[in-house]
């Protein structure tokens, strides 16, 4: 969860830059088609970017609340977007916001993989009743945080250092 609050000031930092006001970004989140298809994942994705859209309001507070928090270095309430919504727009926004973040991944599609069962093992570890994960998962998702690590600045580390998370990540193989 260390790592997640970076990331979570990277994503949110990345998008309010990009666009300069609510309208922008409401306009920006209009214009993503992603029609129903016999694509994998088409009603998937479909559905999240329709729940983005009707709760574009509430995710651009969250986004501004998160940029807030990484100036102010500090949390005062608990309104920060959820990592569900952080992925999908990682996502959506790839091309234009978060290219870059792929390059430490063999592909694409890998990053892609790797962000989906980063926030697929996140739900789960924040949920008690199923905070059991395989240890297969643990390697992809500390692989994951590895990878992006690199690619984030020192500022987006304001809860815990990057070294801090580097050395959970150690302890946590030690053990396993």
């Amino acid at each position: 969860k260390s790592f997640e609050v970076s990331y979570r000031s990277l994503v949110s930092e990345r998008i309010l830059n990009k666009f300069n006001n609510e309208n922008e970004f409401f306009d920006a989140l209009h214009n993503i088609k992603i029609e129903k298809s016999s694509l994998i994942n088409s009603g998937k994705l479909q559905s999240n970017i329709s729940r983005l859209k009707s709760e574009k309001n509430k995710v651009y507070s969250e986004l501004v609340y998160s940029v807030d928090c990484l100036s102010q270095q500090d949390y005062q309430k608990n309104e920060v977007i959820y990592v569900g919504e952080l992925i999908d727009l990682t996502m959506f926004f790839f091309a234009t916001l978060f290219n870059d973040l792929s390059s430490n991944f063999d592909t694409r599609e890998q990053f892609v993989y790797f962000s989906d069962k980063y926030k697929s093992i996140r739900n789960d570890l924040s949920h008690p009743a199923s905070s059991k994960i395989l240890l297969e998962d643990c390697k992809l998702v500390l692989t994951f945080i590895r990878n992006l690590l690199p690619k984030m600045e020192d500022k987006h580390f304001w809860y815990v250092t990057k070294d801090v998370i580097l050395d959970k990540i150690e302890i946590l193989v030690s053990n396993i």
